[in-house]
């Protein structure tokens, strides 16, 4: 199940404007200079810090970063903390070939690691597939991710593959626990 206290919405998808302010805010992006910022921040954690290629990691679901030309099956989320803008992710809510939706692109900078941004991104990209009906998320996590995605309730689903160089595991979180749900 998804954690709503964390997730109180006020009707824009973000969080609870109640929270002290050295807490991260996570709200659906709306805007090209939201665009503008989640993007910059993959590009300083996936492409500056692990060096993936900028093509590879800014594709056709970022839509040449105009929110208006996003594809309506995606949802990109944009943290914030004390005003600034420190963390990203995105669901693809209807990705071919699986039966759930997945988390991609879930990015932290460093000055923001380790107080609970990742988990508040994780949080409203699950609650975005729980409004929509889904069962469950799926992901695919760099290994030294996994320990993270565990304590969110998420399970390992197969062997060690790579992706833009990094090691990884496919990962899949069923709500409330139940059996598994996607046929990959």
């Amino acid at each position: 199940m998804v954690d709503s206290d964390l997730l109180s919405q006020d009707g824009h998808g973000s969080a609870n404007s109640l929270r002290p302010p050295d807490e991260a805010v996570v709200s659906i992006i709306r805007t090209a200079e939201e665009l503008k910022e989640a993007l910059h921040i993959r590009q300083r954690v996936f492409v500056e810090g692990l060096g993936v290629p900028l093509d590879e990691e800014i594709d056709a679901y970022d839509g040449g970063g105009d929110p208006q030309k996003v594809a309506q099956d995606v949802v990109h989320v944009l943290a914030h903390m004390n005003g600034k803008a420190v963390g990203t992710g995105r669901l693809l809510i209807n990705p071919p070939i699986r039966q759930l939706p997945k988390a991609q692109r879930i990015s932290v900078l460093d000055e923001a690691q380790g107080k609970g941004v990742g988990r508040r991104i994780m949080l409203s990209l699950q609650e975005q597939a729980w409004a929509r009906g889904f069962r469950g998320v799926i992901l695919d996590a760099q290994l030294k991710a996994i320990p993270f995605y565990e304590k969110l309730g998420y399970k390992v689903k197969g062997d060690v593959f790579l992706d833009a160089g990094i090691e990884h595991k496919k990962m899949e979180l069923v709500f409330g626990g139940g059996a598994s749900l996607n046929n990959e």
